[in-house]
């Protein structure tokens, strides 16, 4: 094989895998360069790991452009004589970059492979089951804060949340003595605060503030009472992106 399609071939490799294995998911307004499907516990990459993945096979493909090629014999060099600067020059350069790309191709397979195979414990399929504490009682608000309340006398909530690109996670609702609540996103380790804001119809509006390195740090969120106040229909809006769910008490 002449060396100019070594880095033609790697260049190539590299392209299939970041193509087939890593999937640029955005949530909430952050994008997840997700090896393997998308989930709650994906692996994400960092973004110059996954476009300097990109960057290092367009170099290789370029140097396997430029190398020099043709069919022609090479002239015929005296016995023990060393090889011409320039190709040697070429092959070490190659040789450095292959490294490279095959150590990045290697973990994101490695890390791939991890994810498909890694044991699920009994509870949320693919995550680890924690003991979780007893929750702390909680004051009912005052009745000028009653209110504030889209079902008065239920103040827990829980339910699966679908985003508008599919992806999904559980979400939790919490209100505290003062007609506002907290709210918790388990599966994305993300928790923060509603405080309401006013009544849209039979909505009921609220300002998010989130912290977590998964979730956008402010939305719009708005709780709708369905069945008779045996649910709540929740609506979370950050820009483009659209979270719902059915809440029940818990």
């Amino acid at each position: 094989m002449h060396v100019r399609w070594i880095p033609t071939i790697i260049a190539l490799i590299i392209a299939f895998v970041l193509l087939a294995f890593v999937t640029p998911v955005t949530l909430f307004g952050i994008t997840c360069y997700a090896v393997g499907e998308f989930s709650a516990n994906a692996l994400c990459l960092k973004p110059w790991i996954y476009w300097g993945a990109w960057l290092v096979a367009a170099v290789l493909l370029l140097i396997g452009l430029r190398a020099p090629g043709g069919t022609a014999a090479p002239a015929a060099q005296p016995e023990g004589s060393p090889a011409p600067a320039n190709r040697r020059k070429l092959i070490f350069i190659v040789v450095g970059i292959a490294a490279v790309a095959f150590a990045v191709v290697g973990l994101a397979i490695a890390a791939y492979w991890y994810a498909r195979t890694k044991p699920a414990t009994p509870g949320t399929p693919g995550t680890e089951q924690t003991e979780q504490p007893a929750p702390p009682e909680i004051t009912p608000p005052a009745p000028e804060q009653q209110g504030k309340l889209p079902v008065p006398g239920q103040y827990r909530w829980t339910g699966q949340a679908t985003q508008n690109n599919g992806a999904t996670y559980g979400v939790n609702v919490i209100f505290d003595a003062t007609g506002d609540a907290d709210i918790e996103w388990p599966d994305l380790g993300c928790r923060g605060t509603l405080v309401f804001m006013s009544k849209v119809g039979a909505g009921f509006q609220y300002a998010e503030q989130v912290t977590g390195a998964r979730c956008s740090p402010r939305a719009t969120v708005t709780l709708t009472p369905a069945e008779n106040g045996a649910a709540l229909e929740f609506l979370e809006e950050v820009g483009d992106a659209t979270v719902r769910a059915t809440m029940r008490p818990f």
